[in-house]
């Protein structure tokens, strides 16, 4: 492994490990309200007559204190192949729930982008909206959320470079998503999340389906398959990126 992705892996590890230790220190804080999240990792390696390397970390941290909800999101996944780096983004995503009625809420969220190989060198989308549970129960919830937002995208310079070329886009924007959750028998859990933010001159797309195995309280095994789609990205890149991953969890 290269010097290179070794900072990489410790700069992730490192934002992984703070979003967690903050929720492990304000549940200290809430006299027993408590947060509750999980952090995953996934990494594969090979060397011989292929090199390759894929590095993943994940958190996801929540608190629920009376009317509110607090969600702290954040993802880094690596990967290179002969040396030659093939992928490298990150994802951090701050949410806000609000309760209004038994299963509606007002939300704001603000989400931070940055992927090397997209055309986009980094995006702010900021928002707000209305959600509501379709479903709640033991077996599974399902939860739509939507309303509008400001997206801010920095773009990645080609060459050669357009007369006409602009280096950012800042756009009205409208933010939709379905999140699903079923229990498929005790300690097997399937999930479904989709998100759209639709702008005028771009629409991103991303789903992502999982099914997480309990092994012991606080260890689980995880299998996931995302895939993204842009349907105007920045020329010379592709509409979609999809990524098939196994990963384990550590549930706090």
């Amino acid at each position: 492994m290269t010097r290179s992705v070794i900072s990489l892996a410790v700069s992730a590890s490192s934002i992984v490990v703070l979003c967690a230790g903050a929720g492990q220190a304000l549940a200290q804080e809430e006299d027993g309200e408590g947060w509750s999240g999980s952090v995953e990792f996934s990494a594969a390696s090979a060397t011989g007559n292929s090199e390759t390397l894929n590095v993943g970390l994940a958190t996801e941290v929540k608190n629920e204190v009376g009317r509110y909800i607090h969600l702290v999101k954040a993802a880094f996944n690596y990967a290179e192949a002969g040396e030659i780096e093939t992928q490298n983004n990150l994802q951090l995503s701050y949410e806000l729930d609000v309760q209004l009625r038994d299963r509606t809420y007002a939300y704001g969220r603000v989400q931070y982008d940055q992927d090397e190989f997209s055309g986009f060198e980094n995006r702010v989308f900021v928002g707000g909206g209305i959600g509501h549970y379709l479903i709640e129960d033991e077996g599974a919830t399902w939860k739509i959320e939507a309303g509008p937002g400001y997206r801010y995208s920095m773009l990645e310079e080609p060459d050669p470079v357009p007369m006409d070329f602009e280096d950012s886009e800042s756009e009205f924007a409208i933010y939709a998503s379905s999140e699903y959750e079923r229990l498929i028998r005790e300690g097997v859990q399937f999930t479904h999340l989709l998100e759209s933010t639709y702008t005028q001159s771009n629409t991103s797309l991303k789903t992502v389906a999982a099914l997480t195995t309990k092994l012991t309280d606080s260890l689980s095994s995880k299998v996931s398959y995302e895939v993204r789609y842009e349907t105007d990205p920045p020329a010379g890149n592709e509409n979609t990126d999809t990524l098939l991953k196994a990963s384990i969890l550590f549930g706090f």
